[in-house]
């Protein structure tokens, strides 16, 4: 479960240049659900998956993660956190270009000590769901944005975590692919993941089981 509890979020505090983004942000997400996080751009979005993904840590307020208050973490507790309970996807992909694709997806499990016979073949379980194992030995750099979208989602799910963040997931990819990515995502809550998008789009966050958005940097469901 992720329980955000007054959660502000202010850059160069108490200075000429301060800017408060998040302002007292209360949201419970339950295990299983399927969240849109809508918002113009620049009102938080990102942020706020930023603190949900342990990437970053609120001004004031508590986030609570699995009742554990992640306040008290420091980065390495952080980041062994993140890399056992969080799977992230971004707009961008943020592959590496030159690698295989079978090499892409088990970036993540070189931080954990899993052997490298379970790492390839929780790969290539990851690649399945995301039905592109003919393509795992294929370098990156020559696919479509489609098929990178889905090697970013496998990546994102080769730890199997409890919890998906995927910001814009869409936003990048034509309508056609769009609607695959998200029938991916379907599968996956459906298979008892919490996934919560971040999206400007509204046939996106339709897709989804409940929508809140932020605007002024205050919630809204």
């Amino acid at each position: 479960m992720i329980k955000l509890r007054n959660i502000s979020k202010i850059y160069n505090e108490g200075k000429s240049n301060e800017n408060r983004v998040l302002n007292d942000i209360s949201l419970t997400v339950e295990e299983g659900e399927f969240v849109a996080v809508m918002g113009r751009s620049g009102v938080g979005k990102s942020t706020l998956l930023h603190i949900i993904s342990l990437l970053d840590k609120p001004t004031s307020g508590d986030f609570i993660l699995d009742e554990k208050n992640t306040a008290s973490m420091n980065d390495t507790q952080c980041s062994k956190c993140r890399n056992e309970n969080i799977g992230i996807l971004l707009q961008d992909f943020r592959l590496i270009e030159n690698e295989t694709v079978m090499e892409n997806v088990m970036a993540p499990l070189y931080f954990s000590k899993t052997p490298f016979r379970k790492m390839k073949n929780k790969a290539k379980e990851a690649l399945f769901k995301v039905g592109i194992s003919h393509l795992s030995k294929q370098a990156a750099y020559t696919l479509s944005g489609g098929e990178k979208q889905r090697v970013g989602l496998a990546r994102a799910i080769v730890n199997s975590p409890n919890c998906l963040l995927a910001d814009e997931p869409t936003g990048s990819l034509d309508a056609k692919t769009a609607g695959e990515i998200m029938q991916l995502f379907h599968d996956l809550n459906g298979d008892g993941m919490t996934i919560i998008v971040v999206t400007h789009d509204m046939d996106v966050a339709n897709k989804c089981s409940r929508i809140v958005k932020i605007e002024n940097g205050m919630l809204i469901e």
